[in-house]
């Protein structure tokens, strides 16, 4: 807020005037009023950014006036990865994402690209991960797929590394073995079923009764059943 005789605009260009009136009396006449402006008008523009590709970026003011250092923040969405900023005037040098307002508006974008992973690699805990070749972004997950047995633990999908734990009464490889009536020369058996994997027998085929050699046997004898 100025004084009485004093005056001081900025025109829509940015430049100002400072303009005194004066009281002082010259053969008993007052004196014109004066105007005084800089030499170099002061300028203010304006500070716009977009992004290109996937993520946000964004200047620490949106208007400054010429001179003012600019901070400007970019932030890369998870499949992405910051690559530099394009700049229009393009002399304008941007350092540690900072730069100078110029004597005029700046368009600025912040360039996104995905991230360029490698394969998946597998872990030593049940998962397996991969990295950006470009920014070293790492994604690490769980190993999923594939199906344990009685004798194996599952394989990923994604990986090919065995994990988890067995699971012992999924028999995928399970035999029935029907009934033979025991005669003079040979020893019989009643049916059952046998796990070609881990070897053991049941009495049903959803496997959910194991019974022993002897179970089945009808009489005794040196006949082994097939393995």
């Amino acid at each position: 807020m100025t004084e009485p005789g004093y005056e001081f605009s900025i025109s829509e260009a940015g430049s100002y005037t400072f303009t005194v009136t004066a009281r002082a009396e010259e053969n008993g006449n007052y004196a014109d009023s004066k105007e005084s402006s800089p030499s170099a008008p002061l300028y203010f523009g304006t500070v716009n950014v977009d992004a290109d590709g996937s993520g946000t970026a964004s200047a620490s003011v949106a208007f400054a006036a010429e001179g003012t250092e600019i901070t400007l923040t970019a932030n890369a969405d998870a499949d992405s990865h910051f690559v530099d900023w394009k700049v229009v005037p393009n002399n304008i040098k941007i350092t540690d994402n900072k730069f100078t307002m110029p004597a005029k508006n700046v368009e600025i974008k912040a360039v996104f690209e995905e991230h360029t992973y490698t394969n998946w690699e597998p872990d030593e805990d049940g998962a397996h991960s991969r990295t950006c070749s470009v920014c070293g972004d790492t994604q690490t997950e769980p190993c999923a797929g594939g199906g344990a047995t009685c004798t194996a633990k599952a394989v990923c999908q994604i990986c090919g590394r065995s994990y988890g734990n067995l699971a012992p009464d999924n028999h995928i490889n399970l035999t029935e073995v029907e009934a033979v009536a025991a005669t003079q020369q040979a020893e019989g058996n009643t049916a059952y079923w046998y796990c070609e994997d881990c070897g053991r027998y049941f009495a049903d085929a959803d496997a959910s009764e194991e019974i022993s050699q002897d179970f089945f046997s009808v009489r005794s004898g040196c006949w082994q059943p097939p393995r």
